[in-house]
């Protein structure tokens, strides 16, 4: 009788969308992360990196340039620059952060820190698997996203103690990023965003994406404009002030 509730239930999933896909069995998920992480030209661990970004939103005439800084293994840094001249700086140096507007110097709060985090490691890490020891499944059957025939693989890990969820959409062919869907579970409520990824290239004898869409659930595009690996940060480059 189990079984042909079973039956029943996957007929009514299949009506509205399908039955969900059963994991692949565990050998086909590590065989894939070892092509996934010798695959050349491609960035899975960084020392330091620089880049720099030209953001625009659909509803919002102005465009602002982004610099992300990461340096390993925990310092974390956005500056943003309007057209209208304002400025914005967020800040984590691993144990504190700040968020920095004008005269204004602020607390760095924890969903900040966590968005913070994962917004500089989408723009500069792809291979969106890295941050994973454990945590990842690859789903049995594959899925057409954008075009591209690709893996499907899903994450949970605990980013700063708070829960972190991904489905990971990689091109089946270069195992390149083509989307990752990310919710966080903030104790106020859930936050759900989209980033695709456009027009790899390879700049420095890496391959990188030029453009990315972000789904927030404003569509933003952010170009790439320049991306230094492993350049000379300073620690004092994460210096946090203390709030006024």
């Amino acid at each position: 009788m189990k079984y042909l509730i079973l039956s029943i239930s996957c007929l009514v999933l299949l009506a509205v969308g399908g039955c969900p896909a059963p994991p692949a069995p565990e050998n086909e998920l590590r065989d894939l992360l070892t092509k996934i992480r010798q695959v050349p030209n491609t960035v899975h661990d960084l020392k330091t990196v620089r880049i720099t970004w030209e953001r625009d939103y659909d509803l919002e005439a102005d465009s602002r340039q982004l610099t992300f800084l990461y340096k390993h293994p925990d310092k974390y840094k956005l500056i943003s620059s309007g057209t209208d001249g304002s400025n914005r700086i967020q800040v984590y140096n691993g144990t504190a952060g700040a968020d920095i507007t004008g005269d204004v110097t602020q607390q760095l709060s924890l969903e900040a820190i966590v968005e913070l985090k994962l917004n500089i490691l989408k723009a500069v890490i792809n291979d969106p698997t890295a941050p994973y020891s454990t945590g990842l499944t690859l789903s049995s059957r594959p899925k057409s996203v954008l075009q591209h025939q690709c893996f499907y693989l899903r994450g949970s890990r605990q980013l700063d103690g708070v829960p972190v969820e991904e489905e990971l959409f990689l091109d089946a062919t270069n195992f390149l990023p083509v989307r990752i869907i990310t919710k966080i579970k903030f104790d106020s409520g859930e936050k759900l965003y989209t980033n695709d990824f456009f027009n790899y290239h390879l700049q420095d004898g890496l391959v990188l994406n030029g453009l990315m869409v972000k789904y927030d659930p404003i569509k933003a595009i952010f170009r790439n404009i320049k991306y230094e690996i492993n350049p000379e940060i300073p620690d004092s480059e994460f210096a946090v002030p203390e709030p006024k």
